[in-house]
């Protein structure tokens, strides 16, 4: 990852020296353009009330005027088009010549607006590509981890950028009369209220999905805490959106509004880059197919029944592992089954025994299944059977088996605990039971690697609040 943000620093450095450069050899030239309405070359009449410009060349094509003028000194000229059929008729605009920034007019371009653009959509769709290549690299090399889910976040953001810079370069070429640098940094300064625009449907979509579901699981099972998370995050959404297209009209009146604004825009944003990245991150783990060279298969244990057995949550986890180790031992190679899972206090025997005596009625040779039977978390799941995979095999190949919306995080976690190259597969579960489960692996992501999503989160709203506020 590292490699694609020094690509992507590159390339905003030779953008930036280009821009410079290119605003210094072309800065005493300006083309201005306006409508032409029923303006030709026989009845246009221009007239220039200051002498800090000079006009070098008018063309009436495609719908526009264009006005080709010269810097000559400092100062002010209001330029004056008007039909000389028509007294009544005119247009203006008024250009500005510094010596510091060249020539501008009162719509903010300035020398050789257009060919930056255009420049920017470019410069825009090359961070779509970059940060695209590295989410690719991401799956294929370092698939569970925090920059998987970052760089996919960011692919969505990014791709909305390249869109709307694409759209303004190709106003910048068909439509000149009409495009501006004040439209274009109006645009960017508000780019992220656009995003959640451009993204509002499918945040709408979701959100009822979201509570629908969480109303049916509702229906099956008991109102607890753990039981609504679809549904305050459902609220959150829509209502995160219905805030922010309320409150736009009165935060544009103050800069502090325009700052405040801007940073609850990018906080919406940005979760929901993370929420659309966890998404398709978890979407991808749940459906691998883990290749058959494995010497151990970790059941991730969960609670079981009063009487030892297991729950319809863990008999599919179980399942799902027994299957994959017998489809191996068909391909030539045995895998062992580590039974991983401590024995809570309401529990009358260890997650892991209990997976155990499953196992054996599944007809998995007792030689071939290790109980782990201390571990209370996913994280010590991975770390004590890491542990106990190392003591009988140099190197071991790993898979885990958990369920579908739990595959991804166990992932991350089983990296984090030192465990390299491990595969995970995931058990179906009731389809109104996942997305409740899954607003909770969302949460508890976000939540382990807080430190980092502070650190990314500041800096965006440093960023776009600067922007904002400058332009």
């Amino acid at each position: 990852m590292k490699k694609y943000i020094k690509i992507a620093l590159w390339i905003t450095i030779f953008f930036t020296i280009f821009v410079l450069c290119y605003r210094l050899v072309i800065r005493e030239r300006l083309t201005v353009y306006l409508p032409s309405g029923n303006l030709t070359e026989e009845n246009i009449v221009v007239e220039l009330d200051g002498d800090s410009v000079s006009l070098q060349k008018t063309v009436i094509k495609n719908g526009y005027v264009a006005l080709f003028i010269h810097g000559e000194h400092e100062g002010e000229t209001e330029i004056r088009v008007s039909n000389k059929n028509n007294s009544g008729m005119y247009m203006n605009r008024f250009v500005t010549v510094s010596n510091i920034w060249g020539i501008t007019d009162d719509n903010g371009n300035f020398a050789g607006y257009k060919v930056i653009g255009i420049c920017n959509a470019v410069y825009c769709i090359g961070l779509f590509i970059v940060i695209f290549v590295a989410y690719k690299h991401s799956v294929k090399n370092k698939f569970f981890s925090y920059e998987t889910v970052f760089a996919n976040g960011f692919v969505l953001l990014s791709l909305i950028t390249a869109g709307i810079s694409a759209m303004n370069a190709y106003r910048f070429i068909a439509e000149p009369q009409y495009m501006n640098m004040n439209t274009m940094t109006s645009m960017f300064s508000t780019i992220l209220y656009n995003v959640m625009q451009f993204t509002s449907p499918m945040i709408i979509l979701f959100a009822v999905a979201l509570f629908l579901s969480n109303v049916v699981l509702l229906t099956k099972e008991k109102l607890r805490p753990a039981n609504i998370c679809a549904i305050i995050l459902s609220i959150l959404m829509i209502g995160g959106l219905y805030f922010a297209y309320r409150v736009k009209y009165y935060a544009d009146k103050s800069e502090y509004g325009i700052v405040l604004y801007n940073m609850y825009c990018t906080i919406y944003v940005y979760l929901e880059c993370m929420l659309f990245g966890m998404i398709n991150c978890s979407l991808i783990a749940a459906k691998h197919k883990c290749s058959y060279d494995k010497d151990f298969v970790v059941i991730l244990g969960c609670r079981i029944r009063k009487d030892g057995s297991l729950t319809p949550l863990l008999k599919g986890r179980a399942d799902k592992a027994i299957d994959f180790v017998k489809k191996q031992a068909e391909n030539g190679k045995q895998a062992k089954l580590i039974c991983s899972g401590g024995q809570g206090n309401d529990e009358v025997m260890s997650e892991g025994e209990a997976i155990k005596r499953y196992a054996l009625e599944q007809e998995i040779d007792e030689e071939h299944i290790i109980v782990e039977d201390k571990s209370k978390n996913t994280l010590e799941n991975m770390k004590f059977s890491k542990a106990i995979a190392e003591k009988i095999v140099d190197e071991p190949t790993m898979a885990f088996s958990t369920t579908g919306y739990h595959v991804f995080r166990s992932g991350v976690t089983a990296v984090n605990s030192g465990i390299e190259n491990i595969e995970g597969m995931g058990s179906k579960t009731k389809w109104y039971f996942g997305p409740n489960a899954f607003v909770r692996e969302f949460v508890g992501l976000i939540n382990s690697g807080k430190k980092l999503e502070i650190i990314v989160l500041a800096l965006m709203i440093v960023t776009f609040t600067a922007f904002a506020v400058i332009f």
